[in-house]
């Protein structure tokens, strides 16, 4: 069973675990965020969810007002790739926010990246928009919501 760790306010985000996550998002993102985005990311006013795992992390933001949340970032390490880790993750990060009153989530996703794309699907996301020339590698994302 994976053991999750929740970090709901960006104040609370150690030290090490920011590393973890700008690590991973270095080492395993196709178009990784660079010093200045994470930055912006807990340096602003939204509310930030967090999930961390053993091999990944789930990053969200809140807009409670809204009951919305925007997946910013879901990243499993490759090696672990497979074998549920995503699902559970992405699962568990949603029940969590719908007990916390968050009713529709949104995210990107690349338009070739099939396994994300096929694994948020199966967690009942579906495809409403594309925006071309999202990524800073110029690559087209899908938009997708979940409403609960």
């Amino acid at each position: 069973m994976t053991k999750f760790i929740i970090i709901d306010k960006a104040s609370a985000l150690t030290p090490e675990a920011l590393s973890f996550l700008k690590d991973y998002d270095q080492r395993f993102f196709p178009t990784p965020w660079d010093e200045k985005s994470w930055e912006q990311v807990f340096d602003s006013a939204s509310e930030r969810f967090i999930l961390l795992a053993d091999e990944g992390f789930a990053l969200f933001d809140i807009n409670s007002a809204d009951s919305l949340a925007h997946l910013l970032k879901i990243l499993i390490n490759p090696d672990k790739r497979g074998a549920g880790l995503g699902k559970a993750l992405l699962s568990e990060a949603i029940e969590i926010l719908k007990s916390r009153g968050i009713k529709t989530f949104f995210l990107e996703v690349e338009e070739n990246n099939d396994s994300a794309i096929g694994l948020y699907q199966r967690a009942g996301f579906k495809i409403i928009h594309k925006k071309k020339h999202f990524y800073s590698n110029g690559s087209t994302a899908l938009i997708m919501t979940l409403s609960v």
